[in-house]
Order: C-alpha cells, then sequence, then structure tokens
C-alpha cells in the first residue's frame, strides 16, 4: 500500500508502526508490545482504507490530527455557513483550488477530511451516519 506511506508523508506530529490489515491502515502506537496482557478494543488508530485502488483517509485519523499537521487544511471559522454545510454532507465552495484531500477545521480543531478538484470545489468526506440531517 504505497498509497498510505504517499499520503502519511504530508502528515506531520503522528508517530507509530503502520500496520496493514485487509484494506485498512493501522497506525500502533511505537511501543505497543508493551500493552500485551491487556485488553484491547481497538489496537490502533484507524489511518484509512483503500477504496477502488486509491487510498482513503479515516475520519479519526483527522480528529487525531492538529491544524498544522497536513499541508492542505482549510481552517474556517465556526460562525461560517459552510461549517453546518459540512455536517451535513454537503458539497462545499472556496476561493482556493485545492487538488486532493483536504483537512476541515474550525476554529482550529480538525472536523474531518474534503476532496478538492482543482477548481474550488471540495466534496464531503464526513460519514454519512454521522450527518445532521
Amino acid at each position: 500500500m504505497g498509497q498510505v506511506a504517499e499520503f502519511m508523508k504530508d502528515i506531520h506530529g503522528l508517530s507509530g508502526n503502520m500496520q496493514i490489515k485487509k484494506e485498512n491502515a493501522i497506525l500502533l502506537p511505537v511501543d505497543w508490545q508493551a500493552l500485551r496482557g491487556l485488553r484491547i478494543i481497538t489496537e490502533g488508530l484507524l489511518l484509512g482504507e483503500r477504496k477502488k485502488q486509491q487510498f482513503e483517509p479515516s475520519v479519526q485519523l483527522a480528529l487525531a490530527m492538529t491544524k498544522d499537521a497536513y499541508a492542505s487544511c482549510l481552517d474556517l471559522p465556526s460562525g461560517d455557513e459552510r461549517v453546518l454545510r459540512y455536517l451535513k454532507g454537503e458539497t462545499l465552495q472556496c476561493e482556493e483550488n485545492y487538488k486532493g484531500y483536504v483537512l476541515l477545521c474550525t476554529d482550529g480543531y480538525p472536523l474531518g477530511w474534503c476532496k478538492g478538484n482543482g477548481q474550488g470545489m471540495l466534496k464531503n468526506k464526513y460519514y454519512a451516519g454521522w450527518r445532521l440531517t
């Protein structure tokens, strides 16, 4: 899964041992062997999964980051109507021409991912089950 390594090179501040399980990429803690004997519900941070031969980062990864951890970040003020539109699952418009994955934040706190088309449109990647109705 070279696509995962390619994506992760743009992320700063996360460290650990990457493990691939089926279509999922997981980041294990550096000293994960010290956890032996403990009952673990989730063994690491889900980085994302491979869908249609491409890597798609997880919302869990976005929420574990800071706004400065990823090169392409759009930080909107909490009063911006686009924040609510994002949480509803809608496509967003912006002045910047982002291409590829963009970390969407509000007041410096990450909400999730969008995917820019290079023409000012951001496709929403927020989980459908988490969306506001």
